[in-house]
């Protein structure tokens, strides 16, 4: 028996056929399977609130990048050393916060001269934003105190 030939408008409208064939077979899959069920803007709604979900539940190089930003602009150039201490910060679950403390040598001044004085920093901060709830410093052997009260006098005057 000879072979037949097939033609090229034989091959062409098998080719055709086939491709009609996979295209319909996929696309029936995914519209199965709901890629086709939300809209353009249902699907940048989706990624909005995703973004949103990421800040929902910070981590503690977050609540470190915060409170480091805030120790540098509260103390900015007089900053010599800042040392976070890992053993004690810690998640608060009871408080909701991230509780930082580091250990910080300032200068007096921000010329930067004579001996840096050590200083410890307590910085805790909201689990849902990188948002510094209270910021506290010290310098070695005094009370905690909230930034700007060693300016003031007897009684916070």
């Amino acid at each position: 028996m000879a072979k037949q030939q097939l033609t090229f408008r034989q091959k062409a409208v098998f080719f055709c056929g086939a491709f009609m064939a996979l295209s319909l077979s996929m696309g029936l899959s995914l519209f199965l399977l709901g890629a086709f069920a939300a809209g353009p803007d249902e699907v940048a709604e989706e990624e909005a609130e995703t973004q949103a979900e990421r800040f929902r539940r910070i981590s503690m190089s977050d609540a470190e990048d915060a409170c480091e930003r805030r120790a540098r602009s509260e103390f900015g150039e007089r900053i010599w050393l800042l040392t976070l201490d890992r053993r004690s910060s810690r998640l608060d679950r009871k408080d909701q916060q991230f509780k930082l403390f580091y250990e910080s040598e300032l200068f007096l001044s921000t010329a930067r001269q004579g001996q840096p004085e050590r200083y410890y920093i307590n910085c805790f901060t909201a689990v849902d934003r990188p948002r510094v709830v209270n910021f506290e410093y010290s310098a070695d052997g005094y009370e905690f105190g909230e930034p700007g009260e060693e300016e003031r006098g007897l009684f916070g005057l």
